[in-house]
């Protein structure tokens, strides 16, 4: 009867949580400003409407074409990038060259020298990046004006299949998005546009049909795949080598812990594998959304081997297979491995509390920060260290890293309830570590309104499942009689159930549409000005690389007599992100 009071009360929690999360979620979708709120991203865009003005033309014909404020379709501007980063490194070398001179108390037979090529004669360096960066702003300069003109006199070409188009105000955009423009399930996908700040147009640039970007995204799921593979065997050869270290008087604390540190090693490298896979082969509108699929893969991922690695063994293929061809051999699996590993789980929990302390160290930022402060000033020295790695520390494998703990504090509290009381010191750390850090110390990321947290819902309640099997089959391996196994089995009938319940019953994705078409007056006219077009194709992306601003630049790095690092493309780039 306790493992129906845990199933009972954990989803009794569920869909009390969820109920308190769409009064707030919808409250954030009210306050969506202008013109994220208003704009919709449109996605294999068919080539004869390949072009602004056309785009333009199509949804003026759906709709009123008085509500149609802008159209934007996005260019290649491969090109034009480059010579961005071209000028930005000529930058950062004449920072170097100028702060070299200044050093030598800008003496003029001092002046630092250069060769262009092997062998070549040497050349005054100050004076020749001086000249490379002005003649890289004026091709840069040409290069946008001939893709702007390019776009507008052709139909496709330059122009890729996928666009944004903002809205006067925010009915049109909902009923755009719930619209179907075709009969073919690749063009005119229409779905919400993400935060401007937060749009991925490296991807968006991509013109990728829908078999290369079916035959792309099976290599990365391949690939993927392929880790879950390749991931025991290594661990388990580290493990072995660890245990071959002997630590003396401290040999019994490092043998308790040594499973748990490499397990807990070989997964924080993870997230970094699993970002450069999503990134190369899949398309994604933006960033937060290569969050969510690490989050998703990086828990089934810490499922597999940290939940149930005691009872895969060695051989992962051997495990699944055995499982697909006996299903009910899970129950027994589960029943004789699991319960013999609870120190296990207590020692990795612990381990896992160290990640807080290193996340709140911020031993990265600070070394860039110092490292900055000696040339920028403070503030934006501040700029150029944030944001923290995005793969270990970014929104998507910290909540799945929270959904394991809390579903290994849930499984194993009924076999060893110390595991119960490991996890809730685990989280009430975790909840003044980051209660701190995200309101004080780390920069505002790009939000989804939510989508984390209802995937570990939808994962909280995958645990709920293994724990009932688990108990099921641990009752049925050491209970006398098949009566209690028998008690707690329909436990998992329900929390099938009670899931599919919870997918079906909350509607949390979008607003009801009569908040929108009816009280318009409760919704947010903030605008924050911003617009859904590349930033390459603005003049103001051309800031950085002003003379006027440079020299100011320059003057003041001469003025700390510091040697310029690669900091200062990073932080072009990264603000331009």
């Amino acid at each position: 009867f306790f493992v129906w009071m845990v199933v009972l009360t954990t989803e009794a929690t569920i869909h009390q949580t969820m109920q308190s999360f769409l009064v707030r979620c919808g409250q954030w979708r009210k306050e969506l400003p202008y013109p994220q709120a208003s704009t919709v991203l449109v996605e294999g865009i068919p080539l004869p409407y390949r072009s602004d003005a056309k785009l333009r033309e199509f949804f003026e014909q759906c709709f009123e074409p008085s509500t149609i404020k802008a159209a934007h379709v996005v260019k290649d501007t491969g090109k034009l990038i480059e010579l961005h980063k071209e000028a930005l490194l000529l930058q950062e070398s004449l920072c170097k060259a100028e702060i070299a001179w200044a050093k030598n108390g800008q003496l003029p037979e001092f002046r630092p020298q250069m060769t262009k090529r092997f062998m070549g004669e040497r050349c005054d360096a100050i004076e020749n990046y001086t000249r490379d960066i002005a003649e890289h702003e004026q091709l840069i300069r040409k290069h946008r004006k001939e893709i702007i003109q390019a776009s507008q006199q052709e139909v496709g070409g330059i122009n890729t299949m996928n666009g944004f188009v903002t809205f006067a105000n925010r009915r049109e955009a909902e009923l755009a998005v719930h619209l179907q423009y075709s009969n073919h399930s690749h063009e005119w996908k229409v779905s919400y546009a993400p935060e401007p700040e937060g749009v991925d147009w490296d991807d968006l640039r991509q013109n990728v049909g829908p078999r290369l970007d079916a035959l792309r995204t099976s290599l990365g799921y391949g690939i993927v795949m392929a880790l879950y593979v390749a991931f025991l065997p290594v661990c388990i050869a580290t493990t072995n080598l660890a245990y071959m270290i002997d630590l003396g008087p401290l040999q019994h604390l490092w043998m308790a812990i040594a499973p748990s540190l490499s397990l807990t090693i070989f997964l924080s490298f993870l997230p970094t594998v699993m970002i450069n896979t999503f990134d190369y082969f899949f398309i994604l509108k933006s960033k937060t959304w290569c969050q969510l699929k690490l989050q998703n893969w990086y828990f089934w991922f810490q499922v597999f081997f940290v939940i149930l690695v005691t009872a895969i063994g060695t051989n992962f293929f051997e495990f699944v297979t055995q499982v697909a061809s006996e299903p009910p051999s899970l129950f027994l699996l589960l029943g004789r491995a699991l319960p013999e590993a609870t120190h296990f789980y207590m020692s990795y929990i612990i381990l896992q509390c160290t990640t807080h302390a290193w996340g709140l160290i911020r031993s990265a930022q600070l070394g860039k920060f110092l490292a900055a402060r000696a040339i920028f000033e403070e503030e934006e020295a501040r700029d150029l260290a944030e944001p923290e790695d995005q793969d270990y520390f970014g929104i998507g494998s910290r909540s799945a890293r929270a959904t394991i703990v809390l579903l290994i504090g849930i499984i194993f509290s009924t076999l060893s309830p110390v595991v119960a009381v490991i996890s809730a010191a685990f989280f009430f750390v975790a909840r003044l570590v980051y209660g701190y850090l995200i309101v004080f110390a780390e920069t505002r990321k790009p939000d989804l309104g939510g989508a984390f947290f209802v995937l570990q819902m939808q994962h909280l309640q995958v645990g709920i499942g293994i724990y009932c099997i688990l108990m099921i089959g641990v009752l049925w391996v050491m209970a006398p009689n098949n009566y209690p196994a028998a008690i707690v089995a329909p436990s998992l009938f329900y929390t099938i159930l009670r899931a599919k319940s919870f997918n079906e019953e909350f509607l949390w994705e979008r607003l009801p549409f009569r908040e929108i078409a009816f009280n318009a007056h409760i919704l947010s006219t903030h605008d924050t000005q911003q617009v859904y077009v590349q930033p390459e194709l603005h003049e103001g992306f051309d800031d950085d690389l002003d003379m006027d601003n440079m020299v100011h630049r320059r003057s003041s790095l001469v003025t700390n007599r510091q040697i310029c690092g690669s900091l200062t493309a990073g932080g072009y780039l990264k603000g331009r992100g």
